[in-house]
């Protein structure tokens, strides 16, 4: 999943926004965060955010999230533009 949506960011999202390459990678990867706390976790049955795993967990899946944005953006933006 993770490869898919450096991908996807490199492929759609990376020309479109602007700042420097480790807050556009922060932007994109907010998408995936909310489905995760909002969708997922629900689905799952663990509640929105997964509230009903451990009061901590929305700040670990948004804090991992965000870091895996900002890396992501960061060597995206070390890569060649079209």
């Amino acid at each position: 999943m993770g490869i898919a949506m450096a991908v996807a960011y490199v492929v759609l999202v990376r020309d479109f926004l602007r700042g420097p390459g480790w807050l556009r990678g922060l932007i994109f990867a907010q998408i995936p965060g909310i489905l995760q706390l909002f969708w997922v976790l629900p689905a799952l049955g663990h509640g929105i955010g997964g509230w009903q795993i451990s009061s901590v967990t929305p700040l670990l899946a948004w804090s991992l999230n965000a870091l895996y944005g900002i890396v992501m953006g960061w060597v995206a933006e070390l890569l060649p533009t079209s």
